[in-house]
């Protein structure tokens, strides 16, 4: 079951980092009922990071993200898509010494009521809206938008809809923040069986103490199903010339664009070797 919000947290507000357990296991409990369509993401995404097996994506570029938080925030950021309070925690880090009010939105309830939970524990000023920017922009502006490895998750023909109303979203002048990871191609390795990764998520969350929100066979079935649905995302292949290109038409002007290639592929669940994911971060500005 869900957690009072209350206990969210033991940690407060001078060092806003997650309580990860509790968390993981507030978006397990409602997932059932506010996701929809999200194929186990939501439900099984904080068990995932619990795990350990891999690292949540913005952790290999954190120390890069956090400064450009900081330098372009203004008056009032928006967080554009969450999985969890993963990305809503690094960016209260980021301004826990300057704090600005912060947006949330995502087309999915789950994160949102996370981010709310994280909220409240660490009193952060914190708005969540539920809102698919594939479809229209929010009605408040912002000063920065913040995106990160979303476009992957968004069907091609849908990015210059997202793109030009997170454009809406922002004041004149505002910033867009945007980290998007390159798969160069699709694997052709052949892939492992679904049951190989979820053993190995449960076996790391057994090595790390965490109790199931289900019985084990329940929970396998899960995991199994989610890693099937993950290549959905996990193999799409979104360019820099497709992305830069949308940027422009919807109203951006690139400042500034950083790279780095500390992400790689997950052998346990794509099979054959790690294959390095180009990461590109941008910087960019309404024109």
């Amino acid at each position: 079951m869900p957690q009072p919000e209350s206990a969210l947290s033991t940690l407060g507000e001078s060092n806003p980092a997650e309580n990860l357990g509790l968390l993981a296991e507030h978006a397990f409990g409602i997932a059932g009922k506010a996701c929809a369509g999200c194929n186990g993401y939501h439900a099984l995404w904080g068990y995932e990071r619990l795990a350990g097996i891999k690292n949540p994506s913005f952790e290999a570029d954190r120390d890069i993200v956090e400064p450009l938080i900081r330098a372009h925030a203004g008056k009032r950021i928006l967080i554009a898509g969450a999985a969890d309070a993963g990305l809503l925690a690094m960016t209260a880090m980021a301004m826990r010494a300057q704090p600005v009010p912060i947006t949330v939105s995502d087309r999915c309830g789950t994160p949102l009521s996370v981010c709310r939970a994280y909220a409240q524990a660490h009193g952060l000023d914190v708005t969540t809206a539920k809102v698919d920017l594939t479809q229209a922009p929010l009605e408040l502006r912002h000063d920065l938008a913040f995106a990160h490895n979303i476009l992957m998750l968004i069907p091609l023909d849908r990015h210059p809809a997202f793109l030009r109303n997170i454009r809406a979203s922002l004041a004149s002048g505002g910033t867009f923040v945007l980290v998007n990871r390159v798969r160069l191609s699709k694997t052709t390795a052949e892939r492992l069986p679904p049951s190989h990764y979820a053993q190995r998520i449960l076996d790391a969350l057994k090595q790390r103490d965490v109790v199931l929100p289900e019985s084990e066979a329940a929970f396998r079935g899960r995991l199994e199903a989610y890693a099937e649905a993950q290549h959905v995302w996990s193999d799409a292949v979104v360019t820099e010339d497709h992305v830069e290109t949308l940027l422009q038409q919807a109203g951006f002007t690139v400042a500034e664009r950083v790279e780095h290639f500390r992400r790689t592929s997950i052998p346990d669940r794509d099979g054959g070797a790690p294959m390095t994911l180009p990461t590109h971060i941008y910087v960019a500005r309404a024109a």
